[in-house]
């Protein structure tokens, strides 16, 4: 697969690991679909990975409008005040 620079793939590598292995399980259009709809806001899909560069990053969205944190150097869900 080609990447891109600033791809998910780059910067989210184990999301990116993980969405490949779904793909191959339930079908690329299918799983396509859903992170489609999840990058819009609409849940479905909602991952957090601190990447390579050690930044904090998220894909997706989930319904409930929580988000990911880091809290003593592991990933937490908070709310979206934060807490």
């Amino acid at each position: 697969m080609e990447q891109k620079n600033g791809s998910l793939r780059d910067v989210m590598p184990q999301t990116a690991e993980f969405i490949d292995q779904v793909r191959q399980a339930f079908g690329r259009e299918r799983v396509d679909a859903i992170l489609l709809r999840a990058k819009c806001g609409l849940g479905g899909f909602h991952a957090a990975e601190i990447g390579p560069d050690g930044q904090l990053r998220e894909f997706g969205s989930s319904l409930d409008g929580r988000r990911f944190a880091v809290v003593d150097g592991q990933l937490q869900r908070v709310d979206r005040n934060g807490a």
